[in-house]
């Protein structure tokens, strides 16, 4: 999730954000659906997230599941982005840089570990039953708005692989590092999330 700029417009669409919520609505404009966990019934977008190792356990209620109620992409990052995450961008030089505004929520028990869902975005072409695996070199480098606070998450390879285990979720995501905070310290928080993959050069 991130924060943008108080304008009349950024105030409008969050004046919304309660009822979409409430509603458990999605709402994706200018975003595809990802495969990864589609017949779990997770319905996420072609973009990074965040969620606990396993999207289905330590809910509040016993059968939640994490919800995308709204997704869109930017056409310009330079006109959104503060200007901590554009200096980093500019030194990265990359191919290609793709902007998004995600609201999730977080059906999860106080004490969860969260952890940068990456593998949506960094994978768009992954089907939800795939043979084998697929790898990636990932890093998450997490801005708080309010605080001006950086959070540098590890750089690690991060994996969506073949699972006999579960008929539900036959591709797993895998990787238990680049842990964010846990759920009660990220519920209702605006972060900027700039993601960095390795293979392809995008931001």
């Amino acid at each position: 999730m991130i924060n943008t700029k108080d304008d009349d417009a950024t105030q409008e669409t969050f004046a919304i954000l309660p009822q979409i919520m409430e509603d458990y609505e999605t709402r994706f404009w200018r975003v595809e659906q990802s495969e990864l966990y589609k017949p779990a019934g997770v319905i996420a977008p072609k973009l990074p997230l965040y969620h606990p190792y396993h999207p289905f356990t330590n809910v509040t209620n016993g059968y939640d599941l994490p919800q995308v109620p709204l997704a869109t992409k930017f056409d310009n990052y330079t006109d959104v982005a503060p200007h901590h995450l554009l200096d980093m961008v500019s030194a990265i030089n990359p191919t290609e840089v793709q902007t998004f505004f995600v609201v999730q929520s977080l059906p999860y028990l106080p004490g969860i570990p969260v952890i940068a869902r990456y593998q949506y975005g960094v994978f768009p072409d992954a089907k939800s039953e795939m043979k084998g695996f697929q790898s990636i070199w990932a890093q998450g480098i997490v801005f708080d708005h309010k605080s001006e606070a950086i959070s540098k998450l590890p750089p690690t390879k991060i994996k969506i692989y073949e699972s006999t285990k579960n008929e539900l979720s036959p591709t797993i995501l895998c990787g238990n590092t680049m842990k964010l905070d846990v759920v009660e310290n990220l519920k209702g928080r605006g972060v900027w999330s700039l993601v960095v993959s390795s293979e392809n050069g995008e931001v």
